[in-house]
């Protein structure tokens, strides 16, 4: 089941499959929900309501003109915004990789009393941790950068 939210003025895209206890799958960066294929079917049989998000700029998520929406604070707001919209659930189990980890945890600080648990791995936590070229992108210059980072073969993010 595909789904868009809007938030921000911005559609977010999603699925949803399952029933019994939310389990929130969160993908990190240049990635998708589809991280998640061989996971959501057996999260499912194991008796659990499977959701897993595209973060903006990602998959089939809004994908918007001004470079400063894909700064970190920008894609967190608008996920936190999502899973706050799930208020319909208990508490969730967040499961974040990457990015998606540093989506997990920040929204598990801000809102502990809708997390159950959680699983992180590869937890981005430091901008630090990202490749030069990509630190660089992420300046508040990011219009200029941003056209770099197009530019660049993949070779050189890589």
């Amino acid at each position: 089941m595909n789904n868009n939210s809007k938030n921000h003025n911005l559609s977010l895209n999603y699925i949803a499959e399952g029933d019994g206890p939310a389990v929130v799958l969160i993908h990190g960066m240049a990635a998708s929900l589809y991280t998640w294929e061989y996971q959501i079917p057996a999260l499912v049989d194991a008796g659990y309501r499977v959701y897993a998000i595209d973060l903006l700029g990602h998959g089939d998520s809004a994908k918007p003109n001004d470079p400063e929406q894909y700064h970190i604070n920008e894609i967190y707001h608008h996920a936190e915004d999502w899973l706050l919209s799930l208020n319909g659930e208990k508490p969730v189990t967040l499961i974040g990789h990457s990015m998606g980890s540093y989506v997990s945890l920040k929204f598990a600080h801000r809102h502990p009393q809708h997390v159950n648990r959680m699983v992180v791995f590869n937890p981005l936590y430091s901008q630090r941790q990202l490749p030069g070229v990509i630190r660089w992108a992420s300046r508040p210059t990011a219009r200029l950068s941003a056209k770099v980072l197009e530019l660049a073969p993949l070779w050189a993010i890589d």
